[in-house]
């Protein structure tokens, strides 16, 4: 989980920015913080990102995103290969920083990489064996150090099992490439958890593994990987049915694939596998009995069978949107950070707060998977209402807790800067809708977080 990211020269984040998901001493609402413990401190699984527009939102966004890709070397770069990080426009600055720091189960990681447009320059791990709220008072345990292209010596002499340390002595890595990536590409996964480093490393590998972003033009979400899972379909079709979308049923069509050409554009498609073939209609290309099939996403209203494209806005972006919240109902997801850009393109207020609602409050949602998105919706400010009485009875209710809302601003430099409200200076009860509309909002804001 995300405990907290600091951003530096990434886009409109000049400055080095805090995004934390540490949660502030809020009294109402407390099953939306997956819980601490002797060793890692609570954390939120909501943050709604809000602000105007070109305010920086998507921006960070982007950047969890680009992390992402660097870290699985989704890039793809060959040696000598620009890294194209969009930095800040009003800078010289040539790098860019970001600085996670993650809770996985009771452990936590702090990773740090940064970067020009021609190569990675600087790349550290840390276990974080004591956690405080003052950085100077947490324990650190340095797990991976670079210098240059190669692993410091510093990190090596760390590494008690000796079979291991060679391995990583071995490695050479490409300037434009993170070494946590060339450990996992020169085989990592053999070594398990036998030190911990090999652990901190494919925890945080992993973890990195596990962001799914929407964006308000992705069209297809996980559909592609989700539809062969048994229990998707029954739970769509359940949230269907409660949202009242006049949607009976969602189902796939399957057609012989005929064409000549789209056989062999397929050919290599393993027996099982599928594969995106029109994102916006929900087309997959699957293989099964050695025969490729085009798999389309059909719906069904009253016995009616009806295209994807013939859907309204609204239930087209529900369906983009639910992947995520099957997965996160489902174990093998665990640790999982959904990022949706623009959450409210398409929904109305009631059925935004449903999906919210599911995600925060469902019995079976796994407690150590988060949600950040962006959005516009002035009534995801609603702070609901939780009584003693609704507690004592095992009660959730609806609306969300004043630390989980992130308003981000411009300044004068076109810096995005990032607030949170002040803790005790807006109660539970306040209406945060109207003050947001009214453009009051920001007198209940705390120091933006930017150095």
């Amino acid at each position: 989980m995300l405990l907290q990211l600091k951003l530096k020269n990434f886009k409109s984040f000049g400055g080095e920015t805090l995004f934390s998901m540490l949660p502030k001493r809020v009294h109402k609402k407390k099953h939306h913080v997956f819980a601490a413990d002797k060793n890692a401190p609570g954390v939120l699984r909501l943050g709604l990102c809000y602000g105007k527009n070109s305010a920086g939102k998507t921006n960070l966004i982007d950047a969890v995103s680009f992390a992402r890709k660097m870290v699985r070397n989704d890039f793809k770069l060959s040696e000598g290969d620009k890294i194209d990080v969009p930095q800040y426009k009003f800078t010289e600055m040539p790098e860019t920083f970001f600085d996670f720091i993650i809770r996985i189960d009771s452990l936590i990681y702090r990773y740090f990489f940064s970067v020009t447009k021609e190569k990675v320059t600087g790349e550290e791990l840390y276990k974080i064996n004591k956690w405080h709220a003052k950085e100077d008072m947490r324990v650190y345990e340095l797990m991976l150090k670079r210098e240059g292209d190669a692993i410091a010596a510093e990190s090596l002499n760390r590494v008690g099992n000796e079979e291991f340390k060679v391995f990583l002595q071995n490695r050479s890595v490409k300037s434009n490439q993170l070494i946590l990536n060339k450990l996992m590409e020169d085989g990592l996964r053999k070594y398990d958890e036998q030190t911990p480093q090999s652990k901190a490393f494919l925890d945080v590998y992993d973890w990195f593994g596990h962001i799914v972003t929407v964006y308000t033009n992705t069209a297809f979400g996980s559909w592609e990987t989700m539809h062969e899972e048994k229990d998707f379909s029954p739970f769509i079709n359940d949230f269907l049915h409660k949202a009242d979308l006049g949607i009976s049923k969602v189902d796939f069509k399957n057609t012989l694939v005929t064409d000549d050409e789209l056989k062999e554009k397929y050919k290599t498609l393993k027996e099982g596998e599928s594969a995106a073939y029109s994102k916006p209609n929900k087309r997959i290309i699957h293989k099964q009995d050695g025969e490729l099939f085009i798999q389309e996403l059909c719906t069904e209203h009253n016995g009616k069978t009806f295209m994807i494209s013939e859907e309204s806005r609204g239930s087209r972006r529900v369906l983009d949107l639910l992947p995520l919240f099957f997965m996160a109902h489902t174990p093998k997801y665990k640790n999982s950070l959904f990022l949706v850009d623009e959450f409210d393109t398409g929904l109305d207020s009631v059925l935004s707060k449903k999906l919210l609602d599911m995600f925060l409050n469902d019995a079976g949602i796994n407690q150590n998977t988060q949600l950040i998105a962006s959005t516009h919706e002035p009534e995801l400010l609603d702070l609901g209402k939780e009584t003693k009485a609704m507690v004592a009875e095992g009660k959730k209710s609806e609306g969300v807790r004043q630390d989980e809302l992130f308003f981000f601003r411009r300044n004068a430099e076109g810096n995005t800067t990032i607030a949170r409200i002040k803790e005790g200076k807006v109660r539970f009860d306040k209406a945060l809708p109207r003050t947001y509309l009214n453009n009051t909002i920001y007198d209940f804001l705390e120091e933006d977080n930017q150095n």
